[in-house]
């Protein structure tokens, strides 16, 4: 029996080593190094003259580092200074790096010295 091994075996079994020694270096690298950004969710809106009603829509942009789970925003709409309506939207779900979009209706009409305000932002890591 020839105990000698041939330098196919040889070369990738060193082949092999030197991308798991990579793979492992790279993995801490990351674990160590990474610092993990908190959702970051921006909220637009705009009023839907054409649906019925005071109706907004509203679109959420998740430009954070991680997702959002059950985010909930609150709405407030202001007549003369003071809050006649408040509302809320809750999005189950806004990946990274992502827009998702909702709809709110208020009871009130919409006259010209209206405005809507967002509120609290909650949301859950998952």
């Amino acid at each position: 029996m020839n105990n000698q091994k041939n330098y196919l075996e040889r070369t990738t079994f060193f082949v092999g080593l030197l991308i798991l020694a990579i793979l492992i270096g790279y993995l801490s690298i990351e674990i160590l190094g990474e610092t993990k950004k908190v959702p970051a969710l921006e909220v637009q809106f705009v009023h839907q003259p054409a649906l019925p009603g005071n109706t907004y829509k509203i679109d959420i942009k998740n430009n954070g580092g991680e997702t959002a789970k059950e985010a909930l925003i609150f709405f407030h709409l202001y007549q003369n200074g003071r809050v006649v309506e408040s509302a809320q939207l809750k999005i189950g779900y806004v990946p990274v790096h992502s827009e998702v979009s909702g709809w709110i209706s208020f009871s009130r009409d919409a006259v010209p010295t209206d405005s809507l305000a967002v509120g609290p932002i909650s949301f859950l890591k998952p």
